[in-house]
This record gives structure tokens, C-alpha cells and sequence, in this order.
């Protein structure tokens, strides 16, 4: 897909996906790394505190995170001028845990003026309905941020603060399951609703999220529910230098 088709796309659904990042054999020297990654911190066991920001000092997030496939993608949408906002992973290993993710907006979390952001989300291990892909409602990221319950948390969910959002049902039926292959990504809105369900299945499943913003955007610290971001420029230039100057942890 051409620079305009996938910005076309983009802009009438707020996601695209199924675009291949890395081959079969790269994707599995990936999933080797995070294996390795997951056992030394005995991730099942410990939950997820360590999960964010590894990009900092593991070096196969930051290949990916300043990946320049990813970046020509995130360009074409964004614009030259690009900051890597943060990364997560996302694990969920099997019926047993009960983790899930809600109904929610990226961007509730971030306290960015303008609200303008987007999120990569890297397979690491093959994503599907049966263990709990991505479910966006399409479009939605059209109708601006909306109110989230953070006062009556559900049980397992991944999200860092609990929110979520209450979709009628109707809304709910035009969910659409982003599956994608080891190695593959997507790439959705700031504004999109999205959720995933529990892994149904015996597989894990993982993936990284990758977050980007451009240089333009500032974060409002009475706005932000988490410290300011160490916000790392991968792409252009940074004119505005809002989140200050912060040096790339791999050269």
C-alpha cells in the first residue's frame, strides 16, 4: 500500500494493519529475545511492572522502536517530525490469567495538546481472536475522546489505571479483530476505541506497543496521569523540543 492509500485508509477507519515488519526468520530471533527477556524477569509470575519503556535498555525493542520500515509507515500518517513517545508490552498467557484489555482511547492516558498520537502494534507471537487480538470499532476515532470509568475496575484488566469505556451493544457489533502473523504490525489512532479479550487458548500472546507523537505535541502536567514522558526523537527534526532533549539509548 502507497503512502496516500494507507493515510486514506488511516483516515477513515483509524487503523491499518497486516504490514509486514520482518520476515519469518527475524520475527522468530524477536520472540527469542522477549523469551529470554520474560524468563529472567519471570514475567508470568511478577506481572507487569517491567514491561514498560524496555526500549531503553534492551536493544531488540529499540531495533524495532527506530525501526525504519516502521518510521516510513508512521511518516506517511504523521508527518516527517516524529518522536517515540513510549513502548509496553502486552502479554496474555492463557485462559487461566483472565487478562484483558478494556474499551478504551489511547489517548485518555497522555495529557498531549493537541491530543494527537498514535500506536504501533508489533506481533510477536501470531495474534487472533481465539488468543484475544486486538478489537477496534472502526471509525470511531472520528468522534473525539470520550469519558472513561476509572472507578469500578475489572479484574485482570492490563490497562495501567483501570479505564474503560461502557459501548452499547450496537456499537459493540461492529467490532473488527485485527489479526496479524509474528512480524507483522498495525498502526491505529490516538482516538480509536479499541479492547482486546482473554486468551481463549493455550498460546501466548504478545505484543509491543509502540507510541509516537509528533514533535508539535507538549504534554500538560496537570493533565497527565503518568510523570512527563522521556519522548526520544527517531525521525526529522525537533524545532519545538517540548519534551527537551533526551539522547537515543543504543547508537
Amino acid at each position: 500500500m502507497d503512502g496516500a492509500a494507507l493515510k486514506c485508509a488511516f483516515e477513515e477507519d483509524g487503523v491499518v494493519s497486516g504490514i509486514r515488519v520482518r520476515t519469518a526468520g527475524e520475527a522468530e530471533a524477536i520472540r527469542a529475545s522477549w523469551n529470554e527477556l520474560e524468563a529472567a524477569e519471570d514475567m508470568r509470575r511478577n506481572g507487569y511492572s517491567t514491561v514498560h519503556s524496555r526500549h531503553l535498555d534492551q536493544r531488540f525493542v529499540w531495533d524495532l522502536a527506530s525501526d525504519p520500515v516502521i518510521l516510513q509507515h508512521v511518516a506517511a500518517l504523521m508527518g516527517p517530525d516524529i518522536l517515540l513517545f513510549g513502548t509496553r508490552f502486552f502479554c496474555k498467557y492463557g485462559p487461566d490469567t483472565g487478562y484483558h484489555v478494556s474499551w478504551h482511547q489511547d489517548l485518555d492516558s497522555w495529557g498531549l495538546l493537541p491530543p494527537v498520537a498514535l500506536t504501533v502494534w508489533y506481533a510477536i507471537d501470531r495474534s487472533d481472536e481465539e488468543n484475544g487480538c486486538v478489537q477496534v470499532i472502526p471509525g470511531s476515532h472520528r468522534d473525539g475522546l470520550r469519558e472513561h470509568d476509572t472507578q469500578h475496575p475489572e479484574g485482570g484488566n492490563l490497562l495501567g489505571r483501570g479505564q474503560r469505556l461502557g459501548l452499547a451493544e450496537t456499537e459493540q457489533r461492529k467490532a473488527r479483530p485485527i489479526i496479524l502473523e509474528a512480524g507483522e504490525m498495525s498502526i491505529h489512532h490516538g482516538a480509536l476505541v479499541h479492547a482486546s479479550l482473554a486468551n481463549r487458548s493455550a498460546r501466548r500472546r504478545c505484543g509491543l506497543a509502540i507510541r509516537y507523537v509528533p514533535t508539535y505535541v507538549r504534554q500538560i502536567a496537570d493533565l497527565a496521569k503518568s510523570p512527563p514522558a522521556q519522548a526520544i526523537l527517531v525521525h526529522g527534526v525537533d524545532r519545538e523540543r517540548h519534551f527537551g532533549v533526551h539522547p537515543r539509548p543504543f547508537s
